[in-house]
């Protein structure tokens, strides 16, 4: 009778050993995942940062016409690779 109880509470230590382990391993899967979203967040605000401070430049108004609204220099010729266009298709 003693063996038996004492094998049933050891059997349940182990199950509780068990998921405690494998609820840790969850949660250090989540914190990876978690260090490297803030990893890739804080690379995307420092570039933001980097437009913000360049965002009053002649070259970045420039850039911006170019690629937001299609314009050009006057006596300037924009050709179009139809390839290019095709492939993003």
């Amino acid at each position: 009778m003693l063996q038996g109880l004492l094998l049933v509470v050891l059997m349940g230590g182990i199950v509780t050993v068990g998921n405690s382990y494998i609820v840790s391993q969850q949660k250090m899967e989540k914190l990876e995942n978690n260090r490297k979203e803030i990893d890739t967040l804080s690379a995307d605000i420092k570039n933001l940062r980097k437009d913000i401070d360049n965002s009053e430049s002649y070259e970045f108004t420039e850039q911006v016409a170019r690629d937001e609204f299609g314009m050009v220099k006057p006596l300037e010729v924009l050709f179009i690779d139809k390839n290019k266009e095709e492939s993003r298709e």
